[in-house]
């Protein structure tokens, strides 16, 4: 009994550890260079990974990750340039802020 009480303990702790894992926040707004406008749809991805959003009506994105660190935000849309935004690593930041103005296509 004492085996399966430990187990069920040991099972329950590693499993709280998860939930608590450090994760950082990144957000931004996405607008139109010409127009200064916000743009829905675009896809806004963090390279190397499968951590992808769409920004919403207003331009907004959040995305969470472990560790942005070292990584390149991607942006994407039709009729854009896809635009590329290296995440400047800090140890001590959890929240990151980019907006991001694409720029038309020729």
């Amino acid at each position: 009994m004492k085996k399966i009480i430990l187990s069920v303990f040991f099972f329950a702790l590693v499993s709280s550890c998860a939930l608590f894992e450090k994760k950082q926040f990144i957000s931004g707004r996405v607008v139109s260079k010409s127009t200064n406008k916000p743009m829905k749809a675009v896809i806004v991805h963090i390279q190397d990974t499968e951590v992808s959003t769409l920004t919403d009506s207003t331009g907004l994105y959040t995305l969470y990750y472990k560790d942005l660190s070292g990584f390149q935000l991607v942006f994407k849309h039709k009729g854009y340039k896809t635009t590329r935004v290296d995440i400047v690593e800090d140890k001590e930041k959890t929240r990151y802020k980019i907006n991001v103005a694409l720029e038309r296509n020729n």
